[in-house]
């Protein structure tokens, strides 16, 4: 049904219309008590729902505007199959699969339209690589082919990273199994379609010799890096976490439009530190030398800033420097050098020869180097200042980074229907709004309902002394690392009753009045942006109430947003009615993400597209009840012992969740959830676990459509008897989840893996998989791509996909050369 038009839209058509009368008619129906004008009222409103109905009418004319009902008009002109609806907002449509039917058409059979293809249907990065061309020998040749010699080159250090994925350079010889089938690959028909599985980020990287820090509001800070816990001058990490590893990816640099083929350095993937090491030392190298920089592949570092740029500020001086990559040493810091403290030297010698009469002519000559930098673990030395040189204070690393889902914080666009994009005060509801800029200096008193503050830590305390009775908005403009000062342990938020604080990363934009512009509100105070933010929180926080609830009210309510916390999170007795969290990450390793201090009673807290801890939620009577309710999130154990989720006091929902531990509950009620772990729940009479993977000697409400209790009533109705101890054992090993990474800090933590059985990959709701991506269904993905070969492959052709994903076990054999 369509919604009725609002009244605004309804008063703006009416003066459009009634406005098309004569003059002196509209002044006869005002002396007339204005019964024409009551009438055009009413055809204002039929007038609206025509000019809808023709604007979708001429949208619907094109693909690119076309509304999802229609595409399937599109697809019939062209002959083009539908495929598989995958789950809501999941990132990805058929739109550009149709659109580019006929272009996929015209060049059937090619690889080049293959990785189309692949693009169109998956989303993921494709490479097609036909398989002949690898061969060492043909089947009608006797010797071997030059470009392909029989002998693996290994003085490159290339041929172990490669090996098995589209880029292997070794020669193999001919086998006759089919691809499709028979797990065959190096055969004179086959095709190969390599994917990445990995949804990628980028930080953009701002240009120029001189940045000034207002610049680089979008570029994140590393913090220190204290191998074994002791500080090292001049050691900088991007990881959140102290001696944890952040692995930078590749951003996605595929031009589609274009009908060059797809390179190494077009795939977003994980770095690598050979080839950067060696396009680093050939730039050093030609620039000594005189000559200009010659690659023999395409070249890693391009002019845009990738795949990654290093920005240095030193003491004393306002402003960033970018480190050019011939002054950047590729190194393995997975451990910290030795001896302690080790800095590179500030230069880096070369020596080369050059023609002359009647030997050679040797030179020799120095590099400036800035910092030794691994792109595996984002971590950096800079290196040893020149006499007279300050100290590096500040560094910044505009990156690339990985996951399974655009999930957890980070640059991606966050915005949602559900979450304002403008402030606008009403009678009702009033804003008090902090603009977090560490450049700000702060104007107006601290009681003003907007303003700048440089810190979180002074936003919270004006909010605390003067947010009451108004809704709070804490606005982390910069991608900076928030710490207490003074020696405090954490940041304390003090919550009002009945008031809410939302504390969100995010881009603000002032409501300034445009010349020619529409009219100024002054009641409308500015934009969020929710994309290119994220502010990490290096310390404990804690919740609590500012005063108590007066003639039972309620306490107040929080929100974060976009944030990480690297301390926990800790909710005091009555702190809150509810807890909100937004695409965040809260970690508090070796202890609970989530804990409260006292039971939580009537207090509900939700959590979407977020990464945590443990959570703790049991405290004093188990008769105690809260909500809470998750959604596209992960829960691990991050180094702790006990249950991942103690939540026996709350009703929990899940949709979406992957729990890698045991749980305990109140009571369930659970879609495309995966439990690694017994769950247990007190009540179960109430809920139902749907289309999720429970393991055995859990104790649950009913169930239905779930793993491995299927799998193993599929069995027996098979098989017409009960199931003997050892066929069950099988049927429960055969539905388990297999996972990329279990690590904290591991780009692939929990993915499902290429060898995950289709139980789990496939056995979500709307065939999607299980889990904290159950929207990504990257299997249902590479399953309507796979049902597309038959009429894309030339005859006599087999062709097949293959998960080029990796783990961070078999991604580190390639990393050390």
């Amino acid at each position: 049904m369509t919604p009725r038009p609002s009244a605004s839209a309804i008063d703006a058509a009416l003066q459009d219309l009634f406005g098309l009368l004569p003059a002196h008619l509209r002044s006869t129906d005002a002396a007339s008590g204005r019964a024409l004008e009551a009438l055009f009222q009413i055809l204002a409103e039929g007038d609206i729902e025509i000019d809808a109905a023709i604007t979708a009418l001429f949208d619907n004319q094109f693909i690119e505007t076309a509304d999802p009902g229609t595409l399937g008009h599109f697809a019939a002109l062209t002959d083009t199959p539908r495929l598989t609806p995958l789950p809501d907002r999941s990132g990805l449509s058929e739109r550009a699969f149709i659109a580019n039917a006929v272009r996929t058409n015209r060049g059937k059979g090619t690889a080049r339209t293959l990785e189309q293809l692949a693009a169109d249907v998956t989303g993921f990065g494709a490479v097609a690589v036909e398989y002949f061309q690898r061969l060492a020998k043909l089947q009608h040749a006797l010797d071997f082919d030059l470009p392909r010699p029989g002998t693996a080159r290994l003085t490159s250090g290339e041929t172990a990273a490669r090996v098995g994925r589209a880029f292997d350079p070794l020669p193999r010889m001919s086998e006759v199994r089919a691809i499709d089938t028979a797990a065959g690959r190096w055969s004179l028909g086959n095709v190969g379609v390599h994917v990445v599985r990995f949804a990628t980020a980028t930080w953009p990287a701002p240009t120029g010799t001189q940045i000034a820090p207002e610049r680089l509001a979008a570029v994140p800070e590393a913090g220190v890096w204290a191998p074994g816990g002791t500080a090292q001058a001049g050691y900088f990490q991007l990881a959140a976490q102290s001696e944890e590893r952040l692995c930078l990816f590749n951003p996605d640099r595929r031009d589609m439009g274009r009908f060059a083929r797809p390179d190494m350095t077009d795939l977003p993937d994980r770095l690598r530190r050979l080839p950067l090491h060696l396009e680093t030392e050939a730039r050093r190298h030609a620039a000594l030398e005189g000559r200009p920089f010659t690659p023999a592949e395409e070249p890693w570092f391009g002019s845009d800033g990738d795949p990654f740029t290093i920005y240095l500020r030193r003491e004393g001086e306002t402003h960033f420097t970018p480190v050019p990559p011939p002054e950047i040493r590729i190194a393995n810091l997975e451990a910290a050098p030795s001896p302690a403290g080790y800095r590179p030297p500030s230069t880096r010698p070369h020596s080369w020869f050059t023609p002359g009469d009647p030997a050679p002519l040797p030179h020799s000559a120095d590099h400036a180097i800035a910092c030794a930098f691994d792109p595996v673990t984002g971590r950096l030395i800079v290196a040893e200042p020149e006499p007279g040189q300050s100290e590096v204070a500040e560094v910044r690393i505009a990156h690339s980074t990985a996951r399974g889902a655009l999930a957890w914080g980070g640059p991606y666009e966050r915005g949602a229907a559900d979450v304002p994009f403008e402030l606008v005060d009403t009678t009702n509801e009033t804003h008090f709004i902090r603009i977090v800029d560490a450049l700000a200096v702060p104007a107006g008193p601290p009681a003003a309902p907007r303003r700048s503050v440089p810190t979180l830590e002074q936003a919270l305390a004006e909010w605390a002394a003067h947010g009451a009775g108004h809704t709070g908005w804490i606005i982390l403009t910069r991608c900076d690392r928030e710490r207490p000062s003074g020696g405090a342990s954490g940041f304390e938020i003090a919550l009002h009753p009945e008031c809410t604080l939302n504390i969100v990363a995010a881009q603000w934009r002032e409501h300034v009045e445009v010349p020619g512009g529409p009219p100024f509100d002054p009641a409308r105070a500015g934009f969020l942006l929710r994309r290119e933010r994220s502010a990490i929180l290096e310390a404990p926080v804690v919740v609590s109430a500012a005063s108590a609830p007066q003639d039972e009210g309620r306490a107040g309510s929080c929100l974060f947003d976009g944030l990480e916390l690297t301390g926990g999170l800790a909710l005091r007795k009555d702190a809150l009615t509810r807890l909100e969290l937004r695409h965040c990450t809260v970690r508090n390793p070796g202890s609970a993400a989530i804990s409260t201090s006292a039971p939580l009673v009537g207090t509900q807290i939700a959590i979407t597209h977020s990464r945590l801890g443990p959570c703790r939620l049991d405290f004093g009577s188990q008769s105690a009840q809260g909500q809470l309710a998750l959604a596209d999130s992960l829960l691990f154990a991050d180094g702790a012992s006990g249950p991942v989720l103690a939540a026996r006091s709350c009703a929990v929902e899940m949709h979406g969740v992957t729990v890698l531990g045991e749980a305990h509950v109140r009571s369930l009620e659970a879609t495309n959830a995966l439990f690694t772990q017994p769950v247990h729940c007190t009540r179960r009479q109430a809920g139902c676990l749907r289309y999720s993977h429970v393991p055995p000697g859990s104790t649950t409400p009913r169930r239905f459509r779930c793993q491995p209790d299927l799998a193993l009533a599929r069995r027996a109705e098979a098989k017409g008897a009960p199931l003997t101890a050892t066929e069950r054992d099988a049927e429960i090993l055969g539905a388990r989840p297999l996972f990329l990474d279990t690590e904290a800090d591991a780009p692939g933590l929990a993915m499902l893996h290429a060898l995950c059985p289709d139980a789990v990959a496939l056995g979500g709701e709307g065939e999607a998989e299980m889990g904290a991506f159950s929207r990504t269904a990257s299997r249902l993905r590479l399953r309507n791509m796979a049902a597309l070969f038959d009429r894309s492959v030339p005859f006599a052709t087999r062709a097949a996909l293959l998960d080029d994903t990796q783990s961070r076990l078999s991604a580190e054999q390639g990393h050390r050369p």
